[in-house]
């Protein structure tokens, strides 16, 4: 974590110097105007009336989209309601959102942290948003030192909440809200993968077992849950008494590489393959499983597909894949069906889990202002840390923070 703390510093530490020098001063020329949004507030609120949350993402991809769609629906609702009053003061939500080009497959840093800065400058008081957690660590950076409160609403990788024990004072500030970080994920698709393989053997194979796997995972930061050295991959091993193959790929990888990526795992005999993929090579791996015709189950973590445009994208190739998700519509809580059917009249599709996040985070907010009545920072995060919640996709029917910031998740029987 350290080397990492250092890599992260002399980043941000090359971008400060840039602007220094000339070469970023564009970035505090180009606020559009208007740049802060209030969705169902009343038309004529003025700007010292506005709580301005700013949302931080990819806006060219889904998970950036998805972030700012479930945000404004929360804050259209919220201000719809009559937004919150402090004091003899009405306030109601505003947003402002800046890309930050975190899922382009060669990354930049200094676009998300030049982004994080545009929004700092204009005023905004809280974020919501991240994603790609090589780019994330770094544009939290400014956020942190600003002191403002920032709502993770894509990454999972286990360092980002990780850093607020190591270095309380400096990243209270961050709280997960989407997704459940690594760890979690990997054994809650480990219990699964284990639970398929039995009911697979037991009703369809009984003179031929499932006994392979392959990992495909993106080699990044986020994946490092499923590597073969934590206890997904050990305890795939441990629990089915399956060969377990780790094939980590490059995240840019293009169509043409999955040709061969699918020939590989033909190759090692994969009866499942289990899918960690959080960004657009998800349509490659299901399209060429397809075309290569292997003989496999695949069930893991896909991302793309997600997306309801995601079968066309694949002409269908993804019929017999099974994906995890954080909700369907189904009644995971009590207000998820609800939350659901209001995305999609507002969207027209059903949330990304970013999306989720995000709405979830200004809930959160909300409550902890009305709560509280007041906007200082640290008496919110003693809210937050101490507080419980219906959330709309909660893995233990209930929406609480750990003690390092991170949503509590259900890790199995």
């Amino acid at each position: 974590m350290e080397k990492k703390t250092k890599q992260i510093a002399a980043i941000v530490a090359i971008v400060v110097i840039a602007a220094a020098s000339g070469i970023g001063v564009w970035l505090y020329l180009s606020l559009r105007s208007p740049y802060w949004v209030t969705p169902g507030a009343p038309s004529d609120i003025t700007e010292d009336q506005y709580i301005k949350v700013g949302c931080l993402g990819d806006l060219n991809d889904i998970q950036g989209q998805g972030n700012y769609k479930g945000a404004y629906l929360r804050a259209k609702e919220l201000n719809e309601a009559g937004g919150v009053t402090v004091g003899n003061t009405t306030y109601y939500f505003a947003l402002a959102k800046e890309d930050t080009g975190e899922s382009r497959p060669v990354l930049d840093e200094s676009i998300g942290l030049a982004a994080a800065q545009r929004l700092l400058d204009a005023g905004a008081e809280f974020f919501v948003g991240g994603f790609r957690t090589e780019s994330c660590e770094v544009y939290r950076e400014p956020i942190m030192d600003a002191q403002k409160i920032f709502f993770g609403t894509g990454s999972a990788d286990n360092g980002m909440c990780e850093a607020v024990d190591e270095d309380y004072p400096k990243y209270k500030y961050w709280f997960r809200t989407m997704p459940i970080n690594g760890t979690a994920l990997a054994t809650q698709q480990l219990w699964f993968i284990v639970a398929l393989q039995g009911y697979l053997n037991n009703t369809y194979y009984p003179t031929e077992e499932i006994d392979t796997a392959v990992i495909l995972r993106e080699n990044l930061d986020w994946t490092d849950a499923f590597n073969n050295t934590n206890t997904f991959h050990l305890g795939l091993e441990g629990l089915t008494g399956m060969t377990v193959h780790d094939y980590p790929y490059d995240s840019a990888a293009t169509a043409e590489d999955f040709d061969d990526i699918w020939d590989d795992i033909k190759g090692l005999g994969a009866d499942i393959v289990i899918p960690v993929i959080s960004a657009g090579t998800g349509i490659f791996m299901s399209s060429k499983w397809k075309a290569s015709a292997a003989p496999c189950i695949v069930s893991g973590i896909n991302v793309e597909s997600q997306e309801k445009s995601y079968w066309d994208e694949t002409d269908g190739a993804g019929e017999y894949e099974t994906t995890m998700v954080p909700l369907t519509r189904t009644n995971k809580t009590e207000i998820t069906l609800d939350y659901y059917d209001r995305f999609i009249a507002q969207w027209g599709a059903p949330p990304l889990y970013t999306a989720t996040g995000a709405y979830d985070s200004l809930t959160l907010l909300h409550d902890a202002i009305n709560q509280t009545k007041s906007f200082d920072v640290d008496t919110l995060i003693t809210y937050f840390e101490g507080g419980e919640w219906v959330g709309t996709s909660a893995s233990v029917n209930k929406f609480i923070f750990t003690v390092n910031h991170d949503i509590l998740a259900w890790m199995g029987p």
